[in-house]
């Protein structure tokens, strides 16, 4: 059997692995019984494929804009501003000091409140990601630095945020598994 070492570029890239089980030997080493690994053609969202009656792939995350911050002073007064303006829709959270907005076609977000460490124009924009720690790793690796490490959002998810090397400050959010 030939030995291939794809787990840890995958994950690096950012993937998910998918295969059967009888594949795994040990962390990091994948074994196919048909020496069929090669690179799938025109695709930029998965880096392997296994020819057999197995499946194995790296599918990497979209790495799409899922939420939008938009601070205000008042977060009710803004709220009711974009619902005035553009007619999205609202939810106050005041338990999380939170409202969010709903566009209806596109990614949503939320009007946090302004204050020492959160000033007026500074719009945070979240990525969506399957692996933050992997994410921020690689933006680490370009330049970048970790804000705050991954912190989680009760019943909602994770998150954390980098600063660019542009001097831009975003967030990388994971939803809780949908059941």
């Amino acid at each position: 059997m030939l030995a291939f070492k794809i787990i840890p570029a995958a994950r690096q890239a950012g993937g998910i692995i998918r295969l059967a089980s009888e594949h795994v030997k040990e962390e990091g080493w994948v074994y196919s019984p048909k020496r069929m690994f090669t690179p799938r053609q025109n695709r930029t969202d998965v880096l392997y494929y296994l020819h057999t009656n197995y499946l194995m792939e790296a599918k990497m995350t979209k790495h799409s804009i899922v939420h939008v911050e938009i601070p205000a002073e008042s977060p009710a007064e803004a709220a009711q501003f974009y619902k005035e303006a553009f007619a999205w829709e609202t939810q106050d959270f005041p338990e999380m000091n939170y409202i969010t907005f709903d566009v209806g076609d596109g990614p949503g977000g939320g009007f946090p409140k302004t204050d020492e460490n959160i000033k007026p124009g500074d719009v945070i924009v979240y990525i969506n990601t399957d692996d933050i720690e992997g994410s921020l790793a690689k933006i680490e690796e370009l330049g970048g630095n970790t804000v705050l490490p991954k912190t989680e959002i009760p019943q909602t998810g994770w998150f954390a945020m980098f600063l660019d090397p542009f001097g831009n400050t975003l967030a990388l959010y994971t939803p809780l598994p949908q059941d």
